[in-house]
């Protein structure tokens, strides 16, 4: 299975969890319609599935800018957040924003051309922990 996620669309698998649906082959938002360049790659989101890129491809594509969320997602592969662009010397599409959240990759992030786009910062402990030469733990609040 193979989507091509196109304007004012949205993947959503309906389990609990990520991995309760599990997509094969791919699911892709690519910009070849535009030569490639995702600058009006809009209001498209994906969300709620695990997604096994085929063999030919071994990465999801997500070539986006604004409006186009991907949350709650497996990869399992890599994901390539950018196109290619035929017409450009450096063979990747301009790719503009998006936001990710809560989603994990098992292989390489590759950037390339994406310039905005949003994750939000790992979770973090409230108190960063330190250990002394006598081997007690202190709160970072306590060094000051």
């Amino acid at each position: 299975m193979n989507f091509h996620v196109g304007f004012y669309t949205q993947v959503a698998g309906l389990g609990q969890n990520p991995d309760d649906v599990l997509l094969d082959g791919g699911v892709n938002i690519n910009a070849q319609w535009s030569g490639g360049a995702a600058l009006d790659n809009f209001w498209r989101s994906v969300e709620n599935f695990a997604v096994f890129p085929s063999a030919t491809a071994g990465a999801m594509r997500f070539a986006v800018s604004q409006a186009s969320p991907m949350r709650r997602v497996h990869v399992k592969g890599g994901l390539n957040l950018y196109d290619v662009w035929k017409s450009c010397h450096c063979g990747a599409g301009y790719a503009s924003g998006g936001f990710m959240a809560n989603t994990a990759v098992n292989g390489k992030v590759a950037p390339a051309s994406q310039q905005q786009l949003i994750l939000p910062p790992p979770p973090t402990p409230r108190y960063h922990q330190y250990k002394r030469s006598n081997n007690r733990t202190m709160r970072k609040a306590d060094r000051v």
